[in-house]
C-alpha cells in the first residue's frame, strides 16, 4: 500500500512541513499539495451546470427528480422525471428568465433570482437554469418573516422570487419583489388577492412554456466560470440580520469534488452500477444540502423530495427507500430514541432479544469494524430497517452539529450502514473535515478535506494552545472551498479573515494522534461570569443534551453572577417511560418536584462525567413544556438555538432563577 492509500485507510492528516508563527499550530493538509487540492480545476468542471451534465451523460434515461406532491397539492406515490427530461426543463427555464427579463443586472453587475420555498423539483429546475446562464441563486428559508425577506431583497435588489402557494400567502401581505413565480396550483382566492398587489404574478408552468418557445436564445446567453458567484447563502442568523456568504461555482465544486473523489466517495457514479437514491429534506437554502444535491447530480443519482412536512418524513422514507441518508444529529437522535424506547416498551422476550442482538453487534463492531451479522440482521434489525424505510440504505452522513458516539454506533449496527460524520460551515461550502467511510472510531469529525488545509490558533483566554498535548485552538481554514466574503459587508469579511487568507471559524478544536479534528468548544457565544471565568454555553448544552430526559436545553450566564442557569425542555417519550417506572402519574408531572429532581440529577451526573469545572455546572433549571422549533421562532432552519430570541423570551424566568439563593457548586 502506498503512502497515499495508507493515509486514506487510516485517516491521518499530512502535516505541512513549514515553520509556524507563535500561537499557531502547524498546518494540516490531507495528502495533497496546495496545487493538487481538489477544486474545479482538478475535476474539470467550470460551473454547476457542467456538474449536472456529467450526471446527464452518465444516466440520461434514469430517474433524476421525484416528487410525491401533485400540482393540486395531494400526495401519492413518487413520480419521476428523467435526467433527459430535467435537462429540457432547465433549458426552457433558462431561456424564459432572460426572455422575460426576470433576472436584470443589478448595480454591481450581478444577476440574482430569489428562492422562497421548500425543497422541490421546481426549486432545482430554477437553480440549474441560473447556474447555466451565470445568474446567482439567493435562497431564503421558507420560515423567514417578512422583515428578513425584505432585508435580503433590499441588500441584493433581487427583482424576482420563486415561491410555492404557502409562501405566496405571506408575500401578498408584504412583498418587496417586482415579480413572483409561483409553483404548483395556487388557490383561486389567493391568486385573486395577489392580483391586487404591486408585484406581477407568474405561474412556474407558464414561464417554462414561454422558455420552450424561445430556446433559440440559449446560445447567446453567458456561461458561468468557476470564479462567478453561484449562491448567495445567507447564514441562519442566530443573532441579528443574516449575512450573505458569497459562494462561487468553484467553491461549491471543490466541496463536490471531495464527495466524488475516487477512493473515498460513498456514491456510485458509474453508469453500469446500481443507481443511488437520495431523499432531499434538509433545506436547500443551506449549503449542506446544496453540496449533497450536486454530489448526487454528478453521480447520476435519483433524488426524491420530501412532501414538505418534516413530521411526515417517515412516510416519505418508507415510500422512497433511499440508498443513502443525509441528516443532522437532531433527527438521528430521535430515530435512536424511537427504536430503543420502542424495544424497551415491548418488554419480555422481544426486549431481551433486541438487547442481546444490539450488544452482540456492538461488540463485533468494536472488535472487527463489521456491521453485518447474519443472525441478528435477519431476526431483529432487518425488520427495523424495513419499518423505517432504510432497508436499501448503505450509508448515512451527518453534519451541522456534534452527534454522540452512542447514537453513531447504534445506527451503524442497527441500520447496517457506513456512518460518516463531517464538519464544515456555510463559509467553507460545508467542507472542512470528513471521516473516511471505513473509519468507525468516534470522538472526532475526521481528517482535513481534500479541498482545504487547517490550522489551530491559540485562544489564551479560554486556555487553548497549540503547544499543549493534544494541540488545541481556534479552527482556521484555507483552500478552494472557502467563500469570498460577506455580500456588501466589508467589515464582517475583514473580521472573518486574517492577513494570510485564513478563515477563522470561531470553533475550538483539537488534533488527535491520527490527525483527525475534534470540535470541543465555541469561541463565540462565550460569556464571562462575575469571578472572571469564561464559559462556552454551546459546549455545555452539547453535554447536557445527552441526558436521557432532556430534549433541548438553553444554558445562560449573567456576567454579574457566579454560576449558570438553564431552561430545559424534557423529552416527552423518555419522561413518560421514566414516570411509568417511577410510579408517577402523568397528571402529577406538572405538580411534582420529582421530575425536576430527576432532571437535575442527570445534569449533575453528565457534568461530572464530562469533567466540567465547578463554574460550568448549571445550578438551577426551569422546565419548559413547549418544544422549541423553527415555527415558534426558537430554532434556526438548521435547528440551532436562536440565543437572542430565547434570552428575550425567558429573561423574566432567568432573572427569577438568579433571584433565588444559589446552591453549592457540587450540587444543583
Amino acid at each position: 500500500m502506498d503512502s497515499h492509500a495508507a493515509g486514506l485507510a487510516l485517516g491521518v492528516g499530512y502535516c505541512h512541513p513549514v515553520a509556524h508563527a507563535p500561537g499557531e499550530g502547524p498546518v494540516l493538509r490531507n495528502y495533497l499539495s496546495p496545487h493538487e487540492m481538489v477544486s474545479c480545476t482538478v475535476t474539470g468542471e467550470q460551473n454547476l451546470y457542467d456538474n449536472f451534465l456529467h450526471g446527464l451523460k452518465t444516466r440520461p434515461t434514469a430517474p433524476c427528480f421525484g416528487s410525491r406532491v401533485r400540482d393540486d397539492g395531494t400526495v401519492g406515490d413518487y413520480e419521476w422525471q428523467t435526467y433527459h427530461a430535467v435537462s429540457g426543463r432547465i433549458d426552457a427555464m433558462a431561456a424564459a428568465l432572460w426572455k422575460l427579463d426576470l433576472v436584470p443586472m443589478a448595480a454591481d453587475g450581478k444577476r440574482f433570482l430569489g428562492f422562497f420555498l421548500k425543497n422541490c423539483r421546481d426549486w432545482m429546475i430554477g437553480a440549474m437554469a441560473c447556474f447555466r446562464t451565470a445568474v446567482a441563486v439567493v435562497p431564503m428559508y421558507d420560515t423567514l418573516g417578512a422583515e428578513v425577506v425584505t432585508y435580503i431583497q433590499q441588500q441584493t435588489t433581487t427583482t424576482t422570487v420563486i415561491c410555492s402557494p404557502s409562501e405566496l400567502a405571506k408575500l401578498v401581505e408584504s412583498c418587496p419583489f417586482a415579480h413572483v413565480i409561483v409553483t404548483g396550483q395556487a388557490p383561486t382566492q389567493l391568486r385573486a388577492r395577489a392580483a391586487g398587489c404591486a408585484f406581477q404574478l407568474h405561474s412556474f408552468s407558464d414561464v417554462e412554456a414561454n422558455g420552450r418557445a424561445h430556446l433559440a436564445i440559449l446560445p447567446s446567453l453567458p456561461s458561468a466560470t468557476y470564479a462567478d458567484l453561484a449562491v448567495l447563502c445567507y447564514t441562519s442568523g442566530t443573532t441579528g440580520n443574516p449575512k450573505g456568504a458569497m459562494l462561487t461555482h468553484g467553491n461549491i465544486l471543490a466541496a463536490v469534488g471531495v464527495g466524488t473523489y475516487p477512493g473515498i466517495s460513498i456514491f456510485n457514479s458509474k453508469s453500469h452500477g446500481p443507481q443511488e437514491v437520495h431523499i432531499s429534506y434538509l433545506p436547500l437554502a443551506h449549503v449542506f444540502e446544496t453540496v449533497v444535491m450536486h454530489v448526487c447530480l454528478y453521480s447520476g443519482a435519483a433524488i426524491g423530495f420530501y412532501q414538505g412536512d418534516t413530521l411526515k418524513i417517515l412516510e416519505d422514507l418508507q415510500a422512497l427507500r433511499p440508498t443513502c441518508f443525509v441528516s443532522v444529529p437532531r433527527l438521528y437522535t430521535r430515530i435512536y430514541d424511537k427504536i430503543t424506547s420502542g424495544a424497551k416498551a415491548k418488554g419480555g422476550l422481544a426486549s431481551a432479544l433486541f438487547s442481546r442482538a444490539l450488544t452482540s453487534k456492538l461488540e463485533q463492531l468494536h472488535a472487527t469494524n463489521t456491521t453485518k451479522h447474519p443472525l441478528w440482521d435477519a431476526l431483529v434489525f432487518g425488520k427495523v430497517q424495513r419499518q423505517l424505510g432504510f432497508d436499501r440504505c448503505t450509508k448515512m452522513v451527518c453534519g451541522s452539529a456534534p452527534i454522540s458516539a452512542e447514537v453513531k454506533d447504534f445506527l451503524r449496527v442497527a441500520m447496517d450502514v457506513q456512518f460518516i460524520e463531517g464538519y464544515g460551515l456555510t463559509e467553507t461550502s460545508a467542507a472542512a473535515t470528513l471521516c473516511h467511510p471505513d473509519d468507525v472510531s468516534n470522538f472526532h469529525v475526521g481528517m482535513p478535506s481534500l479541498c482545504c488545509e487547517i490550522k489551530l490558533v491559540d485562544v489564551a483566554e479560554m486556555g487553548y494552545a497549540s503547544s499543549k498535548a493534544p494541540p488545541s485552538g481556534e479552527v482556521c481554514v484555507r483552500g478552494p472551498c472557502v467563500f469570498g466574503g460577506y455580500y456588501k459587508m466589508e467589515d464582517k469579511t475583514a473580521e472573518a479573515f486574517d492577513d494570510d487568507g485564513w478563515f477563522h471559524t470561531g470553533d475550538i478544536g483539537l488534533w488527535n494522534s491520527r490527525g483527525c479534528l475534534r470540535i470541543v468548544d465555541r469561541k463565540k457565544n462565550i460569556f464571562k461570569l462575575s469571578q472572571g471565568e469564561y464559559v462556552a454555553a454551546e459546549k455545555i448544552e452539547t453535554i447536557l443534551g445527552r441526558c436521557k430526559l432532556i430534549a433541548q436545553v438553553f444554558v445562560y450566564g449573567d456576567s454579574l453572577q457566579s454560576y449558570l442557569v438553564a431552561v430545559v425542555v424534557p423529552d416527552a417519550e423518555e419522561v413518560a417511560s421514566w414516570a411509568k417506572v417511577n410510579g408517577v402519574a402523568s397528571t402529577e408531572l406538572s405538580k411534582t418536584s420529582v421530575l425536576h429532581d430527576a432532571l437535575s440529577a442527570q445534569i449533575r451526573e453528565a457534568s461530572k462525567e464530562a469533567r466540567l469545572a465547578g463554574f460550568e455546572y448549571v445550578k438551577k433549571i426551569h422546565i419548559e413544556p413547549e418544544v422549541w422549533s423553527v415555527d415558534n421562532g426558537m430554532l434556526t432552519p438548521t435547528f440551532k438555538l436562536k440565543r437572542v430570541d430565547l434570552k428575550k423570551r425567558y429573561q423574566p424566568i432567568l432573572d427569577q432563577l438568579y433571584a433565588q439563593a444559589a446552591t453549592p457548586t457540587s450540587k444543583l
